[in-house]
């Protein structure tokens, strides 16, 4: 194993539960109905936020009603693979709405293709690189000509490494095209979608699905635990960018909590775990297998997250098991 494997890998060992990967391909041989995930690791700092109690019946939750809806329209951004990919699966199964999945190459994307043409004309795969305005506001004049509101949006779409080189593991490996690219991709991208469909997201409010609530619109920003300031002294070794992105994005989601909670759009940043893919394949040699999720498992229990959800949450940073994150 070289040097820059061998420091991630421990680093992940260190923190096995925290988010190491984004939206690739979980390996076939990961079977979700014999996964039992260990508790999570304790965190440093005080939570901001309460926790999310995922005992709850999610009959009696604005998510519930949310899903049972069936002309709302949820949008997945960075769909083509991964956790992006199986956003939209389970979408389809626990949702009675349409799923509108986004990513770079529609064309490329034979998987999300596949799922989209037996969807019944429940899912739609648009185009879409966050990384270029003119492609996120296209998306938008889409949407509003056709769908006229989103009830749901999951920006998915994130880097980690760049292709060979991985993330960063000291300063002397900074590279100011990188960090921009890990800025632009992970934090103004999503940032810049979400205020493309903010009228879109407030077209939800009023509609009174259950009895005397409303049932609010959600964005969902995949964070991780690496991008926590309280966090940080526990194995905090390296990833610059990657860190900095994802602490950049916490505060977005939670300023945008406080801005568009009175419009009827609830904000929460999560972060899945370690979660099987592609991506993650190098860094897994010496880390236990308990602590490597399925996609499956990661997105059910990050949209349990979601539905049950309360807008006191609003504006937090959650692990998969509903607990709050310090900041």
């Amino acid at each position: 194993m070289n040097p820059l494997r061998r420091t991630i890998a421990r680093q992940l060992q260190n923190d096995a539960l925290s988010t190491r990967c984004l939206s690739f391909p979980c390996s076939p041989a990961r079977r979700f109905s014999t996964f039992v995930p260990p508790p999570p690791n304790a965190y440093h700092g005080a939570p901001v936020y309460d926790p999310v109690d995922l005992a709850s019946p999610p009959s009696s939750s604005a998510g519930s009603a949310r899903n049972a809806d069936p002309d709302a329209v949820f949008v997945v951004v960075g769909a083509s693979r991964g956790i992006g990919l199986e956003y939209v699966r389970a979408l389809l199964s626990r949702t009675a709405g349409h799923i509108v999945a986004c990513c770079r190459d529609p064309a490329g994307a034979e998987e999300l293709g596949r799922v989209a043409e037996a969807a019944d004309g429940r899912a739609t795969v648009l185009p879409l690189d966050v990384a270029e305005q003119a492609q996120v506001e296209r998306l938008a004049n889409e949407l509003r000509s056709g769908r006229e509101r989103v009830d749901g949006l999951f920006n998915v779409a994130g880097i980690l490494g760049d292709g060979d080189a991985g993330p960063e593991r000291n300063v002397s490996a900074l590279d100011r095209t990188f960090l921009e690219k890990n800025m632009t991709v992970n934090v103004v991208g999503p940032m810049m979608v979400i205020r493309e469909l903010a009228p879109l997201l407030k077209a939800r409010k009023g509609k009174k699905l259950l009895p005397g609530r409303s049932a609010p619109s959600a964005v969902v920003n995949m964070s991780a635990r690496v991008g926590s300031l309280a966090d940080c002294n526990r194995a905090g070794l390296g990833w610059h960018s990657y860190r900095m992105s994802k602490a950049a994005l916490n505060m977005g989601t939670r300023v945008l909590a406080h801005e568009l909670k009175r419009q009827g759009t609830w904000t929460v940043a999560l972060y899945p775990g370690m979660t099987d893919t592609d991506l993650s394949k190098p860094f897994q040699k010496g880390v236990k297998q308990e602590f490597i999720f399925p996609v499956e498992f990661t997105v059910g229990r990050m949209l349990d997250v979601v539905d049950r959800m309360e807008e006191k949450h609003s504006g937090g940073l959650y692990d998969w098991a509903g607990q709050a994150l310090p900041f």
